[in-house]
């Protein structure tokens, strides 16, 4: 059947269902002859991201576009030229040149900051040219897996952070949230890549709703671990008696249980624990106000924001869960 649309005849073919599993479109004649196909070739088909699929008769080779940028970081402090140096990785740029008059005084803080960033190293540099390199495959990266590792550090920073509450040996809670920072960028890194490129998105096996709320999810495991890293430096600062310092070590073993909950109805896809995380959260606010709405300590009140923001974070993460239901 041909209708007129647009100012183009369109060719329409009926979808026939083939046995319990499958369905049929007859391909035009024409487009078989041209193509030099017969009976019992192969066809490869492809989603291009509209939601549109695209038949070739043979696979298509797609060529990776080398994507460079140039940063002039002249008189910028450090602070700048890693917020430009991490946004060119998470735009999954492959080469990265910094130009500057000088970089005698920096370069040491400039490969601390490339060395923070994974696939990312220093090739080139001279007194006026720095030229970093990507080597990493996002190919070979797991979205699932890398969320995964960032959970288990978050959880690992909650169980020592309650341990150096204690008075006990704990890690080094600043390594840890180093370590969240390097995975989260390479999360936003490969998301970023696969929303331009459907051919990597359709490798993760993740739509574009599903990617942007992969976003939302690690950027709040970021800034929970950020809040927990701040926990960490005021509790050094903090000089409360036994019964204060009780009242501090059940809000973060409440802190803990809620975060559990939330990360496991997420990895379970389970709308209805999500749904039980998230109404914790006003619980929760109601106590960090009670159990020390009358300390007049600016540590213990910086430390209580913290954790009501890591509780809204949570929140936040449940909702990515229960948005799945329906």
């Amino acid at each position: 059947m041909f209708v007129y649309f647009g100012g183009e005849i369109m060719d329409i073919r009926k979808i026939i269902k083939f046995g319990n599993s499958s369905h049929v479109v007859s391909l035009p004649t024409n487009w078989v002859k041209k193509n030099k196909l017969s009976k019992g070739d192969l066809i490869y088909i492809n989603e291009n991201g509209n939601n549109e699929l695209v038949f070739s008769p043979k696979i298509i080779e797609k060529e990776d576009e080398l994507r460079e940028v140039t940063l002039n970081v002249e008189g910028k402090d450090i602070e700048q030229i890693e917020r430009e140096l991490i946004a060119t990785y998470i735009n999954h740029n492959d080469v990265v040149s910094l130009v500057s008059k000088d970089f005698k005084s920096n370069l040491g803080e400039i490969r601390k900051i490339v060395n923070s960033l994974i696939g990312f190293e220093i090739t080139h540099h001279s007194p006026d040219k720095i030229v970093i390199k990507d080597f990493l495959n996002l190919n070979d990266v797991s979205i699932v897996d890398m969320i995964r590792k960032v959970d288990l550090i978050v959880r690992s920073m909650l169980d020592n952070l309650i341990l150096c509450f204690n008075k006990r040996e704990c890690a080094n809670v600043y390594d840890q949230d180093i370590d969240v920072n390097k995975l989260s960028f390479l999360v936003l890194r490969v998301v970023k890549r696969s929303l331009d490129d459907p051919w990597l998105g359709k490798k993760m096996e993740m739509d574009n709703f599903q990617l942007l709320e992969t976003w939302i999810l690690i950027t709040k495991l970021e800034k929970i671990a950020d809040a927990l890293k701040r926990i960490y430096a005021l509790g050094n600062k903090l000089d409360l008696d036994n019964s204060e310092m009780k009242k501090l070590n059940s809000l973060l073993l409440k802190l803990k249980d809620s975060y559990l909950k939330v990360m496991n109805s997420y990895h379970s896809m389970d709308c209805k624990m999500a749904y039980e995380a998230a109404s914790l959260k006003r619980g929760y606010m109601l106590d960090c106000e009670k159990l020390f709405d009358k300390k007049n300590n600016s540590n213990v009140i910086k430390i209580v924001e913290r954790l009501k923001d890591i509780q809204t974070y949570m929140g936040d993460i449940a909702r990515v869960t229960y948005m799945q239901d329906g």
